[in-house]
């Protein structure tokens, strides 16, 4: 689905459906920021740091905050960039976590900064239930 966001810079830019394909377009983005964020969290973790943040288990008023912040650093982006942007950041998920091993991922003890929680709900998170959460804006778009 997500794909289909992504015609021409002309429909991006169009009276026709400005709407649904603005919040096609922020969304892409916001999703890629918070892939990244996680990215940096599993790459920190493995050089046996905390990460400054934890893109997991946030207080409401914190994603927003965040949210807001990622809006900003992107809402003047060309559409191009953010697409490109999104699938280096989707190709980089599937790079990252084809390398880490079972353990990175499953063991609740792995990363002591986890107190006891695997890693993966926090790829889940900022991925397969990030797309799930914000599904419908990008069916409203196509």
């Amino acid at each position: 689905a997500l794909d289909n966001c992504d015609e021409d810079y002309e429909y991006y830019n169009s009276d026709l459906d400005e709407g649904n394909t603005k919040k096609c377009i922020n969304y892409r983005a916001h999703i890629t920021e918070w892939e990244l964020s996680m990215i940096r969290c599993l790459k920190t973790s493995l050089r046996g740091d905390v990460p400054n943040q934890i893109p997991y288990e946030l207080p409401d008023d914190e994603v927003r905050q965040i949210n807001a912040a990622y809006y900003q650093r992107n809402k003047r982006k060309p559409l191009g960039q953010v697409i490109d942007e999104s699938q280096d950041s989707y190709l980089l998920i599937l790079d990252t976590i084809q390398r880490v091993s079972e353990e990175d991922l499953f063991d609740p003890h792995r990363f002591g900064w986890l107190a006891g929680k695997p890693f993966w709900p926090i790829v889940a998170t900022n991925t397969c239930w990030h797309y799930e959460q914000h599904r419908t804006i990008f069916e409203n778009a196509l």
